[in-house]
């Protein structure tokens, strides 16, 4: 997980700049043709003398200060805008970006004097006078540290790596105002004391968070979510094109005479793909999605021990499945100097992966022997393609894809008090 972490430049908010999340797109001409122009309402009391900045959008005129209920202020751009965005949110930070990289004239104004919003992280100092509490440089940063040490949620926000909105983000511009850090740990506040919240079966042991009886019953969760496999899910990432190309791929090798059904096959299954692809690999024992790693082996030994490995419910070869058996990682050997070899050494490759290509050529169905050759055979360099065998769902003790949270801190007997925490620190585990 990431955390999204919001910088808080201090500005006066009257001389905050404009935050458009698209520079380029923002300095090309608007593509409405009837942009929308912002304009202050009539002052109540008469307004001291405009000032002039500088000069206007494409060679318009300049436009003067703006004067609101009586006060001035700088003009934030030129006043010609297709769309205001009022507060420098994630939501609002999203929406603009998606405007102005398709070409729209974006102002985005924040009443705060820093960004972000609702979803803004402040410094020690921020934090107290958001609070109305008086911050004394000296006393108060001697007693709690630097102000900047600090960077305190106002929301509590936590985005997974790789999942989409980081994608959007990405897509939209809007990390050029935006960092993201690590999540390193997390801390509660309990009793006038700060605890470091247990993610680890070590850290459940020790943690005083935790009462003697639960210990145990953390130590057995938190083992469990760290060895946890989820299935990828990518099936439902693909449009009916790809996913019939996938299914067509997967026939050749497995059952070619299976290929003239895949048409219907994939309409049948278009509303529950992943349900179709479990069924595949559970029949045929290989992965249809494959995930593959290249190792390149120089002169000397590879530092592997290979075995042969029936395919699990394998189709017989009269009957159209050609595969019976793969060869799969059995344990890794160290080298004569008792260094990990290129394969152990990449952290790519695990024990139960299977031997996938030589030099590029499959190998998929070949003894053990014969692969065996191929590398012997094979010049150096040497590139070894490794595939993760196919999810087994039997594999995982429990399977969170059909149960609730809830339904399983109840197996491992967790109480209301260590579930108060507990779903916030796994987060960073997960």
């Amino acid at each position: 997980p990431l955390h999204q972490e919001e910088s808080a430049p201090q500005a006066p908010a009257a001389d905050m700049a404009a935050m458009n999340l698209g520079e380029a797109a923002a300095a090309a001409p608007a593509t409405q043709s009837a942009p929308i122009e912002l304009e202050a309402p009539a002052p109540a009391a008469p307004a001291p003398e405009a000032q002039v900045h500088g000069t206007g959008h494409d060679g318009e005129p300049a436009i003067p200060d703006v004067t609101l209920n009586g006060k001035t202020y700088k003009p934030l751009a030129d006043g010609k805008y297709d769309a205001i965005v009022l507060s420098t949110g994630l939501s609002e930070c999203v929406l603009a970006g998606l405007l102005s990289v398709r070409g729209l004239r974006v102002l985005q104004i924040d009443r705060n004097s820093y960004y972000g919003g609702g979803c803004a992280s402040l410094n020690l100092k921020e934090l107290f006078q958001q609070n109305g509490k008086p911050f004394q440089d000296d006393s108060t940063q001697a007693r709690l540290g630097r102000a900047r040490d600090y960077c305190v949620d106002t929301v509590p926000k936590l985005l997974m790596a790789n999942g989409k909105l980081v994608k959007m983000l990405i897509q939209t511009g809007v990390t050029r105002y935006i960092d993201f850090n690590g999540i390193a740990g997390s801390y509660v506040f309990n009793s006038g004391k700060i605890y470091r919240l247990p993610v680890t079966a070590s850290e459940a042991l020790t943690s005083s968070l935790v009462s003697l009886f639960q210990k145990n019953a953390l130590r057995k969760f938190a083992e469990f979510m760290r060895t946890y496999k989820c299935p990828k899910r990518v099936a439902n990432t693909l449009n009916k094109q790809e996913f019939v190309a996938a299914i067509t791929e997967y026939y050749k090798i497995h059952n070619p005479e299976k290929i003239v059904e895949v048409e219907d096959l994939a309409s049948k299954f278009d509303s529950r793909r992943e349900v179709l692809v479990s069924a595949l690999e559970k029949k045929y024992g290989l992965p249809l999605f494959e995930e593959t790693a290249d190792i390149t082996f120089g002169d000397g030994p590879l530092g592997l021990n290979i075995v042969n490995q029936p395919v699990k419910k394998a189709v017989a070869p009269e009957l159209g499945g050609p595969i019976t058996s793969v060869v799969v990682v059995a344990d890794f050997n160290k080298l004569q100097d008792g260094s990990k070899g290129p394969a152990e050494a990449s952290n790519r490759v695990a024990k139960g992966d299977i031997v996938r290509a030589i030099n590029g050529e499959s190998v998929l169905g070949l003894p053990d022997q014969a692969v065996k050759e191929k590398i012997m055979q094979a010049s150096r360099p040497l590139v070894i393609t490794f595939m993760k065998p196919a999810f087994d769902p039997s594999s995982q003790k429990y399977d969170l894809l059909s149960m609730t949270m809830r339904d399983l801190y109840a197996k491992f007997g967790l109480d209301e008090t260590t579930q108060n925490f507990i779903g916030h620190a796994m987060a960073l585990q997960t």
